[in-house]
């Protein structure tokens, strides 16, 4: 290994001298105009080798940058205080910059045509909540959204937050978790000013304008009594784990608040969220694997704290009350759940089935409002949404045109007699309806303006099947400008992966694809395993031990969009961010000759070095998705063969965009600064390689709307460059 690793060294000062790319595949070679070695005077940036070593279940695992790891990084909030780190850091970002300097005039183009696509004004539709209703309001200058509301709809208008002139005085801001009372008296909301996702609890008297004193660090969650007199709320620990509920009474110190439940188990976090009709609170302990259910009569003069159901292994729940019933989604029968119900009063639960598992529908959610329950499934990996009356039991489905879409609950208020859907397509902009529930008439509320203009008709949505390795059918997802698009040939093309967590990226319209269809490229989505696309057998089909399906389908996914002629080897830009970044790192590592571009946003990729170190603040819990690699050999060596940093190798590399956040919680700074420093050492290849890492932000990149933007352009501008797209 280490004289590999020599020759390699050897190979890249050889390829640095000659500037030609040695072993290059015939995708990712150059022509001799295309000037990457003059974008930037800079020096490369290489950080120092620091060998160590540490053997695990027989393995020695070497790591020469595990130093870019600050020791006095604890949590988020530590920040990093070595300054050979933070040297490191800025001078790859200096870097960066010098790189992107000369590509100013395409950046600013991309911004502004990106920004473009917003309208001067766009307002939400109001919602009724007890007196008010509430809706946001956002210029195309504004970087947030005005909260504001009304008494009535020909009410007046008050604005009740302003999040543009709470950050004024802050590099980053977010506010999140905005709680009104139900009179509209007091208003909680959260917020966070680093990046660091340790939200600050504040509270303002919505009547009177007065800031109330009660704060409370490190909040995630909260839910007020009817009365205003108090609330409960759920607590993040130093290591960014929810343990704790307590209720706080209001105008009293928090130090004396009430615990009303406490967490032990590393892999548990403890939820809270009330019933639809206000009269339950939950309180959930749940792993990725199982939850408990506890509730409060909010009516109980003395609120106790009642345990419904226990944690059983592997099964989740979901649950509301309606007219004396627990409701509850649980997957006991089938992993694509059914829905049953327990009386309240029943002291040993007993489950009376409403809606059957069903092994091609997977139910994902359920909104019980007063006459009509509304439920959402999804089949074949599209959205349905069905009502059902809770006497009859039977589900009336909502029809949509397009063959691939994203269609959304939009839950309101619990007496309401109608409710709201959001519908839209990767070339159809979201429109908000309202559904009787007497009729199922619908009306139409909004529908998404692009400030620019937009035409349908310059745009086409196609819906795939990719054949897996192991004879599995992938969907996936498409979309190009017809304009922009020649079948048979070497289009660009931008394929988005994500594939964990049970988390499904829908087709929905958003301004990124347009954006980059709207400057050649096709958009793609590959809907692969780990992700509950297809359902949560789908999930269960790309995690532990089966992970790598994730990765081999977004290959399989990408070889299918080159035989199908909408693309060509090498053509092809990568993208995907957090656990997509474990993504994007295993496919740089093992197939570069399929992709021209990788753009690896805050990309989980130091996989066993994280999974080894349960004193980060999100490892425990991540055992039950990806395995316990300190008690299990097994889980060790299957996550070793994958995990992108400990799989980096001599090769030519496609080009690379990596980035970061200092304060993020999630995937901490050291994994894509540590994932960098290798790839210039082992990278024997021509095309760049950026790391740009947010000193001022944390997982989700700048707060504000500009910020984003720019982040985004930025990725384009690069993609462009590296195509030979820039004029």
């Amino acid at each position: 290994m280490q004289k590999n690793v020599i020759l390699c060294s050897l190979l890249i000062t050889a390829t640095f001298q000659q500037g030609l790319s040695l072993d290059m595949t015939k995708e990712n070679k150059l022509s001799a105009s295309t000037p990457f070695t003059t974008m930037s005077s800079m020096p490369i940036p290489q950080a120092e080798k620091r060998p160590t070593s540490r053997t695990i279940h027989g393995a020695t695992l070497a790591d020469d940058y595990a130093w870019l790891r600050d020791p006095e990084w604890h949590d988020p909030q530590d920040g990093v205080k070595d300054p050979e780190i933070m040297a490191y850091l800025k001078a790859e970002n200096a870097y960066h910059d010098a790189f992107m300097t000369p590509l100013q005039a395409e950046r600013e183009r991309l911004f502004q045509q990106r920004k473009g696509y917003i309208p001067d004004v766009d307002e939400s539709v109001p919602s009724k909540y007890g007196d008010y209703y509430y809706y946001n309001r956002q210029t195309k200058d504004q970087n947030y959204p005005v909260r504001l509301r009304k008494k009535g709809l020909d009410g007046t208008e008050e604005v009740y937050f302003d999040a543009n002139k709470e950050a004024t005085d802050y590099n980053f801001y977010k506010a999140t978790g905005l709680n009104v009372t139900l009179d509209g008296q007091f208003l909680i909301y959260l917020e966070d000013t680093t990046g660091n996702e340790f939200y600050a609890l504040k509270i303002r008297n919505l009547f009177t304008g007065e800031q109330l004193t009660d704060t409370i660090d490190s909040v995630a969650s909260t839910a007020w009594l009817d009365d205003n007199s108090g609330f409960y709320y759920s607590q993040y620990t130093p290591e960014w784990r929810v343990k704790k509920i307590l209720f706080h009474r209001l105008g009293t110190d928090a130090a004396s608040d009430q615990l009303i439940r406490e967490e032990s188990e590393d892999i548990r976090s403890l939820g809270l969220h009330k019933s639809f009709d206000k009269r339950y609170l939950f309180i959930q302990s749940s792993s990725k694997e199982d939850d408990s259910v506890a509730y409060i009569d909010l009516k109980d003069p003395e609120r106790k704290l009642i345990q419904l159901l226990d944690a059983v292994e592997k099964r989740h729940l979901d649950i509301d009350h309606h007219k004396g019933y627990f409701y509850i989604l649980t997957n006991d029968k089938g992993e694509n759940k059914r829905l049953v119900r327990v009386l309240v009063s029943q002291e040993q639960p007993t489950f009376e089935e409403i809606i059957p598992h069903d092994p091609a529908a997977y139910i994902t959610g359920f909104v019980p409002y007063e006459s009509h329950f509304v439920l959402s499934f999804r089949k074949n990996g599209l959205e349905r949404i069905a009502v059902m009356e809770p006497t009859s039991q039977e589900l009336k489905f909502i029809e949509f045109p397009d063959a691939a879409y994203d269609a959304d609950i939009a839950a309101t208020f619990y007496e309401d007699t109608t409710f709201r859907y959001s519908y839209s397509s990767l070339a159809r902009p979201a429109s908000v309806f309202e559904v009787n529930f007497k009729d199922l008439s619908q009306k139409l509320l909004k529908t998404q303006e692009i400030g620019s203009g937009f035409d349908p008709e310059l745009y086409h949505v196609d819906r795939l099947w990719a054949e897996a390795r192991d004879g599995v059918k992938v969907p996936i997802s498409l979309v190009y400008r017809k304009d922009k698009f020649t079948p048979g040939k070497d289009n660009p093309l931008l394929l988005y992966g994500y594939g964990s967590y049970g988390i499904a990226i829908t087709p929905y319209f958003n301004s990124r694809a347009l954006h980059w269809m709207d400057n050649g490229f096709v958009y793609a989505i590959a809907h692969i395993r780990g992700g509950d696309d297809l359902g949560y057998n789908w999930y269960l089909d790309g995690k532990y031990l089966k992970k790598k399906n994730t990765f081999h389908d977004y290959i399989d996914c990408a070889e299918t969009l080159i035989k199908l002629g909408y693309t060509a080897p090498g053509s092809i830009a990568a993208m995907g961010g957090s656990a997509g970044g474990m993504l994007m790192g295993y496919v740089a590592n093992h197939r570069p000759d399929l992709f021209k571009v990788i753009l690896a946003i805050v990309p989980f990729v130091d996989v066993v070095n994280t999974m080894l170190d349960d004193s980060l603040p999100l490892t425990p819990g991540e055992f039950k998705e990806w395995g316990n690699p300190i008690e299990s050999k097994e889980y060790f060596d299957y996550m070793l063969s994958y995990s992108p940093y400990d799989n980096m190798q001599c090769q030519a590399y496609p080009a690379m965009y990596i980035a970061g956040g200092l304060t993020d919680p999630r995937v901490t700074y050291w994994e894509p600064a540590k994932f960098m420093a290798k790839l210039r050492e082992l990278n024997t290849g021509q095309l760049p390689a950026l790391m740009r890492m947010n000193m001022s932000a944390g997982h989700g990149g700048g707060s504000r709307r500009d910020e984003g933007l720019k982040e985004e352009s930025d990725y384009l501008a690069f993609a462009r460059q590296v195509f030979g797209l820039v004029e």
